[in-house]
């Protein structure tokens, strides 16, 4: 690491240092003082697939409760990179693009799968489309910071996010509530459970958002990025006896609006004008615009239903998740983003899944020990076509079938794996790990490029050219840990583990299988509480190697995936919670990181001039060399309640969207600014809200890709939200 990095690791174990010292002369000095208790609340996790506390897991974990989830109005996956170090947020044709430690997903191709593990209810799901759904009932969401080879398996490369949602009790209990906000906002959201008699307890949650859009259609006319969306969810819950219980839980998420289109954010060729512009297309002044003389649509159905038995038998607990899930999503924008009807952009996408997970675990006199297998089977249809008006590229006017693919792309994955602890003694323990994968791809594809045939409404014809193919890649990984607790309220570990990403095929590139990625991690971390709790310092420094990148591109008029050769990240991440004085809370999340190709050569389509390029030394995508969170929270007793004030404030460095390292292709650094104030009266199970995000309105790109020479190398992509803000009133019973 260079000498930035070794001077912050310093300075972090020199504070821990301090902190040590000073907290035991104060414990010296003078007794606790008598009064209301300001202690941070225990957290508990379960990363390990165990309950623990989040303060003894040898893992860079940061674990969000759905109460506060819930007060800082993070309702979906993109709210967490302000909350959750080193996590950072896009989207592409309304797909979520998480990237973790720098370490994300670039794919924008049919069937592509992501480098980070997002799970709910501890169900892996497979597609990106799917972690867009929002958070409701939610009982805490866990995010997991580096490889998760082990536990989680199956594309938990940058990490894994488990969203876990709220079980029926044996008590009954429900909340309603209720948001307006500017955009014309309008979200209800309510859950009820309790006993159902003989055994059985229930719960039912829903969940209805209305969103008038950011921005509008100038030319087609209605909302952009608007946002319609109907939730529920259904869980059943059976005690056989105090020892075994099911948990029945189906769900049902369906979104149609005008979400996920494209907007035009320049020119990707230096020189260069993109054609429809060069033909006199208009673009938007707004920059939340658009342009397009279609309207562009989202429209996803999404669902599943899963059974978790939990079971002691004979000491030992045993575990079976199974579930199957369903995908039907599609997005049409217009491709070449202005006032001309010159081409169109749809791309669908239809799977089903099913997986199945044991997992028997215990105590033993020295530690824990635990082993599973895991099964999963996904068959999936992808389709993109881009029927286009030949005037596009300067040829007569007329619409023809244009570019066409379409293709089944089916996976069967298997996996078995164990860990165990092993104390030492009172202070050491040693934690070894290791997960045997083995994933089997077949595609069977075909693509058109068809310039003659008129388009009559009719999308593409029948494939031109054709692929059929399959392959097998098998991997084992491996972690293994070192555990110290010098004392009561410090943890100390030092962890090696792997993550591994199964080789693929690229729908409509008609390519042979691009390679696996394989990623090593070398971290180390402190854990520690002061002062009864009051404060908490968490530092955590790690180094990758990164083998074989999959990268994607658009070349001519198709996506391509190659294979980066090697990528080195290193940083540190510091969490600190503090609450010094009854009502008043302060938190900061700071993370640094540095990452760049070691090797890796290749040509930029918009630069072809400039022949092979060696990317040594460039940044990763959505890579930022800093990003910082800051928080204040103070409640006070007023007008027979309590009045809870809170600001944040998250920083963040310049982000690259492309490995060419292009700013015109990325987001510079910026800064947003939340703040909330909540009411609750000191009787009655009410509350009152009022919020507002990103108050300085400020304009950040969430995404930018470089179209196809066929249209002069325009620039695609998203916009994070302008300043939102309004009121919620919710109930509790």
């Amino acid at each position: 690491m260079d000498r930035k990095y070794r001077a912050l690791c310093a300075s972090g174990l020199a504070i821990t240092a301090s902190l040590a010292a000073a907290e035991a002369a104060l414990a010296q000095s003078a007794p606790e003082a008598a009064g209301e208790p300001v202690s941070l609340e225990e957290v508990v996790v379960t990363a390990q697939h165990r309950s623990e506390n989040v303060q003894t897991t040898a893992l860079s974990v940061s674990a969000l409760g759905g109460d506060e989830l819930a007060a800082r109005h993070i309702d979906n996956v993109q709210g967490l990179s302000a909350a959750i170090p080193n996590v950072n947020f896009g989207t592409y044709n309304g797909s979520a693009r998480v990237s973790i430690r720098g370490i994300g997903d670039d794919a924008i191709s049919p069937g592509a799968e992501a480098r980070t593990a997002f799970h709910v209810d501890s169900v892996y799901l497979s597609r990106p489309q799917a972690s867009m759904a929002g958070f409701y009932d939610i009982d805490r969401v866990e995010v997991v910071r580096g490889p998760q080879g082990t536990l989680y398996g199956r594309n938990a490369t940058a990490g894994a996010i488990n969203v876990l949602t709220k079980n029926p009790t044996n008590t009954f209990a429900g909340y309603a509530k209720a948001t307006l906000g500017n955009y014309e906002l309008y979200k209800g959201e309510a859950a009820v459970g309790g006993p159902l008699g003989g055994g059985f307890s229930g719960r039912l949650a829903a969940q209805i958002t209305s969103r008038g859009g950011y921005g509008h259609n100038i030319t087609a006319g209605g909302d952009v990025d608007d946002e319609e969306t109907r939730s529920v969810r259904a869980k059943l819950r059976y005690e056989f006896s105090p020892d075994i219980d099911l948990v029945l839980s189906a769900d049902y998420f369906h979104q149609d609006d005008h979400n996920g289109g494209w907007h035009y954010l320049g020119p990707g060729s230096p020189g260069l004008t993109p054609f429809a512009n060069q033909l006199g297309g208009a673009i938007p002044l707004d920059r939340y615009d658009v342009s397009g003389n279609v309207p562009s649509r989202t429209r996803r159905e999404t669902g599943g239903v899963s059974a978790t038995l939990n079971a002691n038998i004979g000491g030992a607990n045993f575990t079976s998740i199974s579930a199957y899930r369903e995908l039907d999503s599609r997005t049409l924008t217009d491709y070449d983003m202005t006032d001309l009807d010159l081409a169109l952009y749809d791309i669908r996408e239809k799977a089903d899944q099913f997986s199945q997970e044991f997992r028997l675990q215990s105590d033993y006199a020295r530690g824990h020990w635990l082993v599973g297998a895991y099964y999963f089977k996904e068959s999936g249809h992808g389709s993109l076509a881009i029927p286009l008006d030949q005037r596009l590229y300067f040829g007569p006017p007329g619409y023809v079938q244009g570019y066409y693919i379409e293709g089944d792309l089916d996976t069967e994955a298997y996996a078995v794996f164990g860990q165990a602890d092993f104390a030492i003694n009172d202070s050491l323990s040693l934690v070894l790990g290791g997960r045997y994968s083995s994933e089997r791809k077949s595609i069977d594809e075909g693509l058109a490029f068809d310039t003659l045939t008129p388009f009559n409404g009719v999308v593409a014809p029948g494939p031109l050219f054709t692929n059929e193919d399959s392959e097998r890649w098998s991997d084992f990984t491996v972690r293994a840990s070192v555990e110290y607790k010098p004392t009561s309220n410090i943890f100390i570990y030092a962890t090696y583990a792997e993550g591994f990403k199964s080789g693929g095929f690229n729908l409509g590139g008609l390519q042979p299988a691009f390679n696996p990625e394989k990623l090593k991690d070398y971290e180390a971390g402190i854990k520690a509480e002061w002062f009864d709790r009051r404060l908490r310092t968490n530092i955590s420094v790690f180094k990758y190697d990164y083998n074989d990148l999959q990268v994607t591109k658009v070349v001519d008029a198709s996506l391509r995936v190659e294979n980066a050769a090697r990528a080195k990240l290193y940083g540190a991440e510091f969490e600190v919670e503090a609450r010094p004085i009854a009502g008043l809370e302060l938190g900061a999340n700071v993370s640094l990181l540095h990452s760049k190709y070691t090797r890796f050569e290749t040509q930029d389509p918009a630069r072809a001039a400039l022949g092979l390029l060696d990317l040594a030394g460039n940044e990763l995508n959505q890579a930022p060399s800093y990003s910082v969170s800051l928080s204040a929270e103070y409640t006070a007793p007023v007008a027979s309640g309590d009045l809870t004030l809170r600001g944040e404030g998250h920083f963040v460095d310049d982000v690259y969207f492309t490995p060419f390292n292009l700013s015109y292709v990325g987001q510079p650094s910026f800064e947003k600014f939340n703040l909330f104030a909540t009411y609750e009266p000191s009787e009655g199970n009410w509350t009152l809200q009022l919020f507002a995000r990103n108050i300085g309105d400020k304009i950040t790109r969430a995404s930018a890709v470089v179209g196809s020479g066929l249209a002069g190398f325009p620039i695609s992509g998203s916009y994070a939200p302008p300043r939102t803000y309004g009121v919620e009133i919710g109930y509790r019973f």
